[in-house]
Parts: C-alpha cells; sequence; structure tokens
C-alpha cells in the first residue's frame, strides 16, 4: 500500500527554482522531462519510501529524517507512519551545500 504523498512549499518552491534554471539554460522540453522523472521518483517513494538513506547518518541532528541522493540531485523527506504519509520536505543539487536547505530542521 502506498504511502500518501505531501510535498511542502519549500520543495515546490525548489523544483521552481529548478525548472527556471533547466528551461532559461537549456530548453522547456528538458525541464518538463527532468520534472516528469522526479515526480515519477517521488511516487515510486511513495511505495518504498525506506530506500533512501537515514539522513542521521550525515548529522545526528537530522534523526528522523532520510535522504535519497539521485544523479543530479537529492529529495530530503520525512516518513509519518502514524498517518501512512510521506512528506517532501527539500531537493537541491548535488553541487549545493545541503547545510543551507537543512539550516531550519537543525534548529
Amino acid at each position: 500500500m502506498n504511502y500518501t504523498l505531501r510535498l511542502t512549499q519549500d520543495l515546490l518552491n525548489d523544483l521552481d527554482h529548478l525548472s527556471d534554471y533547466l528551461t532559461s539554460e537549456f530548453s522547456a522540453e528538458l525541464s518538463q522531462k527532468v520534472l516528469s522523472s522526479l515526480f515519477d521518483t517521488f511516487d515510486s517513494l511513495s511505495e518504498f519510501p525506506y530506500k533512501g538513506k537515514d539522513a542521521a547518518h550525515l548529522m545526528f541532528t537530522l534523526s528522523g529524517y532520510r535522504y535519497l541522493p539521485l544523479k543530479q540531485n537529492v529529495i530530503f523527506y520525512r516518513i509519518d507512519e502514524k498517518n501512512r504519509t510521506l512528506i517532501l520536505l527539500r531537493m537541491y543539487s548535488v553541487s549545493e551545500d545541503p547545510m543551507q536547505k537543512f539550516k531550519k530542521f537543525l534548529e
């Protein structure tokens, strides 16, 4: 049984920035292709939420969070077992500093 997906506003903003970048630097077609692939990944995560890695391995204060490294991006998320919900929190490029994205989760 799949988990319900919930995308945070931060994640939606991350997707918007990625789309804008891909459209301006490459093409709208490529942007659509990449976003479609990401949404396929989100759907896959809803079926297998534990395929990501435990974020506590990165920093102990990230206990309870998970991350899924992809070829160009990393998805940061949390699993709410009680409500069977997968909360997609942030996404960042592998070339970005993840601590800037995680800052609010460390407080």
